[in-house]
C-alpha cells in the first residue's frame, strides 16, 4: 500500500507541476503582449490553466494525506517489528544467561559433592 500510496502522490505531484509550467507560460505570454485581444486570449488560457491547478493541487493535497497515512502506518509496523525483534533478542539473551547459570550451578554442585567426598 505504501508504494500505492508514493506512486499516486508522485503521479499528482508531476501534475501540479505541469500544470504550474502551463500557468507559468500563459502568465509570461500574457505579460509580454501589447496586443489588447492576444492579452485576453492569453489571459483566458492563464485563468483556465490556473483552474486546472487548483484542481490539480486539490488532489494531489488528497494523495498527500493518503501518502501519509500510510507512511506512519508503515513506520508504526516498522516500530514494532523493531520493537518484537528487541524483545525476541533480549529473551535469548536472557535464556542464555540461564543456561550458563544453570552450568555453573551444576559444576558447583559437583565440585561440592567431589569435596565432600575426600
Amino acid at each position: 500500500m505504501w508504494e500505492q500510496a508514493r506512486a499516486w502522490l508522485d503521479d499528482e505531484q508531476a501534475e501540479v507541476d505541469s500544470i504550474q509550467a502551463e500557468v507559468d507560460r500563459w502568465t509570461q505570454l500574457k505579460n509580454e503582449e501589447l496586443d489588447l485581444e492576444l492579452w485576453r486570449d492569453y489571459d483566458k488560457g492563464a485563468k483556465e490553466a490556473q483552474g486546472r491547478l487548483t484542481e490539480a493541487i486539490v488532489w494531489r493535497d488528497e494523495a498527500q494525506a493518503a501518502f501519509d497515512a500510510e507512511d506512519s502506518a508503515k513506520q508504526d509496523r516498522e516500530a514494532d517489528a523493531a520493537a518484537a525483534q528487541a524483545a525476541a533478542d533480549a529473551e535469548r539473551v536472557y535464556m542464555e544467561r540461564d543456561w550458563a547459570i544453570w552450568d555453573l550451578e551444576a559444576e558447583i554442585a559437583d565440585l561440592e559433592y567431589d569435596i565432600g567426598g575426600l
